[in-house]
């Protein structure tokens, strides 16, 4: 179905940059210049399964601490994280707009792997969660920074003409 998804959102953004940016400047956030990119790197987390017994490592990862804590978080979790974060929120930001560039796509993906090592690293029922955390985060390390390299390669002039193309002032 994500690929599925994927096109239905590329058609929808390709029609509100026609009908909606043009005419209505402002009304509307545009998705992020390079979103395709930054949903191929979520898939790849997605994709990701353990060796050991098959399952998908981001699971855990997929949206917030509270729902697999039967929807509250644990007693001493946000004095630990100050900002919880997870794939799913991610996804969301990216789809709707949220995201205005890489570095704030890249800090929040970051954010989940350093919030479940913060909190998971010293406890003894958190070795799982580290170990899927620390996993994910060495494709994730290498996927940001093509992302990275890819997001300089367009230099600001080029990132702020396709700004200007989908969003006119």
């Amino acid at each position: 179905l994500r690929p599925l998804a994927v096109q239905v959102l590329h058609t929808a953004e390709t029609l509100l940059q026609i009908f909606v940016y043009r005419h209505h400047p402002g009304s509307y956030k545009p998705l992020l210049y390079c979103w395709k990119v930054c949903i191929d790197i979520l898939d790849t987390l997605y994709n990701l399964v353990n060796p050991n017994d098959g399952q998908p490592m981001a699971y855990y990862f997929l949206h917030p601490v509270s729902v697999y804590c039967g929807g509250q978080f644990p007693p001493d979790y946000r004095e630990k994280v100050q900002t919880p974060m997870d794939f799913g929120t991610i996804t969301a930001n990216l789809v709707e707009g949220t995201y205005q560039t890489v570095e704030a796509f890249s800090n929040d993906c970051r954010l989940v792997i350093q919030n479940c090592q913060t909190y998971y690293a010293d406890r003894d029922d958190g070795k799982l969660f580290v170990e899927h955390a620390l996993s994910l985060n060495d494709v994730l390390t290498t996927q940001l920074s093509q992302l990275a390299r890819y997001d300089k390669s367009k230099g600001p002039a080029e990132r702020q003409k396709l700004l200007e193309q989908l969003n006119p002032n």
